[in-house]
């Protein structure tokens, strides 16, 4: 998640706050039609629904998809790259 911080003050350092619309990836898969509901208010537009037309590609726990996941897993803990084991990813 530090990656994350260090992009949204990237960005806020061009950007205010309320000029900038937020949204995960899992809220998205949540929750499409709320997270398309909020843009659409962001961007003052007329509300419409968005048809979903995607999806998680794997939705099982990485640890199951990836065989050597234990290895893995103590090389990126601790690292930048630790985001990388979320399965919300």
């Amino acid at each position: 998640m530090a990656r994350t911080a260090k992009r949204r003050k990237e960005v806020f350092s061009y950007f205010d706050q309320e000029s900038v619309f937020r949204v995960t990836y899992s809220e998205l898969v949540q929750d499409w039609n709320g997270a398309t509901r909020r843009l659409q208010s962001f961007l003052g537009v007329e509300p419409c629904a968005i048809p979903q037309e995607t999806r998680k590609q794997n939705p099982e726990p990485l640890a199951e998809l990836i065989e050597n996941y234990a290895e893995v897993e103590s090389v990126l803990r601790g690292t930048d790259q630790e985001w990388m084991l979320d399965d919300e990813y």
